[in-house]
């Protein structure tokens, strides 16, 4: 084996000694966001025809790609990395399935937007300084970056290719040019496009993207390796263009200093101008930039073979890479270095990064990381590897900064029918050695009101776990939110109104599920009338149940939104007992004038799985499916048992309204969802669904004592076409509804917002 390293060394020593000789390349690649991934195409084609690249030097994203061929990447790695759906969702701004941590997630509430404030001696608000939070970047950027950094001793001329790239300090008006020290955070500095992605602390100096004073870096070619050739790749020669309804391209347009020359220095050097309609922001489009950058090289070759004549062909360059991946570090974490916070949060952080492991490999590390910036009192932590040669481990400096203490979100839901509703929540968070968030939120409107605070605190180690004691209040009115639609609803009259109080106790499993346990007491009190003649004189009946739950759950969940969602996947199962007394009061209208007291304990098992399991071009294909089986018994009368029964609602509107057919002690249900996406944020869903009781619930005479039907004797199935707009803030949704069995079964409804609810006393 080290034979082997020493005839790679060597080798490696004598291909660079005899491209000293030779003709020397310089590779200059511009700035332009998405549309600087053409030039992977150009080094794809200059590879194919073995012409070689001594020296590179980028700016922005000419930076991002030329640091991934300086460290010995492949065109072809490149390109597979860049096309891949978790970058491109990372360039978005999205978060990929290896950057959830569902443990973190409050319950989905109405929320459309959310301001934040600092809390000091007074409210401060502040514009978010980027769109995309990008500490997933940062991550992997240091990741990637890391070992070969460690193997060049910080020094970029020891890189695979010698490499330079350039930033802007835009407090000082000048380029900053990158030659050694952390490449993650030189190549993450170059990219620092305003307000799209923050930008990076160096040595003090504020720094920006580097297209802002410098986005092709011909002069620093030039002036640091002056190499026989200088091919230039420019794909930034539109920057002075500005967009009316794009606020970036503006705000860009009056940072920048001075018009970048986009022309190569010397009539010996040759410039390709990649071609093509991919957009600043398109990073999904990478296939097509990549075209057209191999398309523009391939029209230059005949200039290209002519004029350097110096030729590394594909074994020699897989051995020198493989001599510069020979020896490499592999990620392995002693030091853990926390700044940028007081001591008690540093001793959280430390704690959740490093879970009492002494020695943090890679896995770890990045599972670690990513749960530590899910937490809503963390806004970014820029990490940087150092490799230490004394322990032969890396050592991590996190640089953190702190969320906003003070949120304030609002939302709810506008409805063509009268079930429009208004949602305010506000949280507050800080950190100290443990971390904690402390949350409300109202409902109002016709059809629901509803308050709910909890106080959440998340205790970090090698096993995690949040306690939240919490009280929830609820209160749905049927009859202030009924309109034409499905008449025959039994009874006209119907109020719920619950409340709970208790403690909520969780751990996460891996980084998108969830355990936890809850404990509760809960108050419910439903009003109704069992017939649809009454008066104003008239009371309704009351039944009363009062007593406590408790529940053992787990959930796991990558679905990309919290309503109407197009991929991923939802699972849950949970184990619930409830013991509580029954008060039964009649009104005027019922046959029995009793009150009846009884008292009630019951098991319920609940299982729920909703998969979009399928995709064929921009069709995708889900299904949803629910199962209850429970041990519970009927109340006083027929109304008040189906009050009590779990509910199977798989579509929004039977959210809004009381449907008695979908409520069963045990039942199931199945659903179908296609999902058409023509253009972006724009879905057609078609679903159909089945439920089946394994004994539907029957009224008795006058609707007192209820009864069981046949079992298996009667299901139910409810269709939906939905044609629907994923907005900024919330969906827009024109839905078309049946419900089978009704006597008119066919329903409209438009909404704007979340049709979602804080959790029941029984949920």
């Amino acid at each position: 084996m080290r034979m082997l390293v020493r005839l790679l060394i060597i080798l490696f020593i004598i291909t660079n000694l005899s491209g000293a000789f030779g003709q020397s390349v310089g590779l200059v690649l511009s700035g332009g966001g998405a549309r600087a991934y053409s030039h992977i195409g150009v080094l794809k084609a200059l590879e194919e025809n073995n012409i070689p690249v001594h020296y590179i030097t980028g700016t922005s994203m000419g930076a991002l790609v030329g640091s991934m061929y300086a460290i010995g990447l492949s065109p072809k790695q490149i390109e597979d990395l860049v096309t891949s759906k978790e970058v491109i969702d990372r360039s978005n701004g999205k978060k990929n399935i290896n950057q959830l941590y569902f443990f973190n997630d409050k319950d989905p509430d109405a929320s459309w937007v959310t301001i934040k404030f600092s809390y000091d001696s007074i409210l401060r608000m502040r514009l978010p300084e980027s769109v995309i939070k990008s500490s997933a970047i940062d991550y992997a950027l240091m990741e990637s970056y890391a070992p070969a950094v460690a193997k060049a001793k910080g020094n970029f001329d020891s890189l695979f290719v010698p490499f330079r790239c350039v930033a802007s300090d835009i407090k000082n008006r000048e380029p900053v040019i990158f030659s050694h020290g952390d490449l993650a955070r030189a190549v993450r500095a170059s990219m620092a496009f305003p307000f799209y992605l923050s930008p990076v602390a160096v040595d003090g100096r504020v720094m920006f993207d580097g297209g802002l004073y410098d986005n092709f870096p011909c002069d620093l070619m030039l002036n640091t390796y002056n190499p026989d050739i200088i091919i230039g790749s420019s794909v930034g020669n539109d920057e002075a263009v500005v967009v009316e309804d794009n606020l970036l391209s503006q705000v860009r347009t009056m940072i920048v200093q001075r018009p970048t020359n986009y022309n190569v220095p010397r009539p010996t050097d040759i410039l390709i101008v990649p071609e093509s309609s991919v957009g600043i922001f398109d990073f999904e489009d990478a296939k097509a930039a990549i075209e057209a950058g191999y398309e523009a090289t391939k029209k230059q070759l005949p200039l290209i073979l002519q004029s350097i004549k110096t030729r590394i062909y594909s074994d020699t360059l897989q051995l020198k890479r493989a001599a510069f991946f020979t020896g490499q570090q592999a990620i392995e974490v002693g030091k853990i270095e926390v700044s940028g916070v007081n001591k008690g949060q540093q001793e959280y952080i430390e704690k959740t990064l490093r879970q009492q492991n002494k020695k943090l490999i890679s896995y770890y590390l990045s599972r670690n990381f990513s749960r530590l910036v899910a937490n809503d009192n963390i806004r970014q932590i820029f990490p940087i590897l150092t490799y230490n040669d004394s322990t032969n481990l890396y050592d991590l400096r996190a640089d953190v900064k702190r969320n906003k203490d003070l949120q304030v979100d609002f939302g709810g839901n506008f409805s063509s029918r009268p079930i429009n509703t208004g949602f305010i929540g506000v949280q507050y968070q800080w950190l100290n050695r443990f971390s904690y968030r402390a949350y409300g939120n109202i409902y109002f409107g016709k059809l629901y009101n509803s308050g709910h605070a909890s106080l959440r605190i998340d205790i970090p180690g090698k096993h995690p776990y949040f306690i939240q004691p919490e009280i929830t209040f609820n209160s749905f009115n049927y009859y202030r939110s009924s309109s034409l639609l499905l008449e025959d609803i039994k009874p006209a009259y119907l109020i719920q109104d619950d409340w709970k109080t208790g403690i909520r106790l969780g751990v996460p499993s891996r980084q998108i599920g969830k355990i936890y346990g809850d404990a509760s007491y809960f108050n419910i009190r439903e009003s109704y009338y069992q017939t649809r003649s009454f008066s104003q004189a008239d009371t309704a009946d009351i039944t009363k149940f009062y007593g406590f739950t408790v529940a053992l759950n787990y959930e796991r969940n990558t679905l990309n939104k919290k309503m109407y969602a197009n991929q991923g996947s939802y699972i849950s199962f949970g184990l619930r007992f409830v013991s509580g007394d029954e008060r039964t009061m009649p009104g005027t209208n019922s046959i029995n004038q009793d009150t009846i007291r009884a008292s009630h304990q019951w098991l319920q098992f609940k299982f729920s799985y909703e998969n979009y399991f399928a995709k064929a071009g921009p069709v995708r294909f889900a299904f949803l499916t629910e199962l209850v089986a429970s041990t519970q018994g009927f109340f006083a009368n027929y109304t008040a048992s189906i009050l009590a029964a779990p509910v199977f609602q798989p579509i929004a509107e039977t959210k809004t309204i009381f449907l008695p057919q979908y409520h069963s002690h045990n039942y199931g249900g199945l659903g179908l969802k296609t999902v058409y996406t023509p253009f972006r944020n724009f879905d057609l869903r078609l679903e159909g669904y089945a439920f089946q009781p394994y004994q539907e619930i029957l009224p008795g005479i006058n609707n007192d004592k209820p009864n069981y039907g046949d079992a298996w004797a009667k299901r139910y199935f409810i269709g939906s076409f939905d044609a629907i707009y994923h907005t900024p803030v919330g969906p827009a949704s024109l839905g078309i509804n049946y419900y089978q069995d009704f006597d008119d079964p066919i329903g409209i409804m438009f909404h704007f917002g979340y049709i979602l609810f804080n959790k029941r006393a029984l949920d």
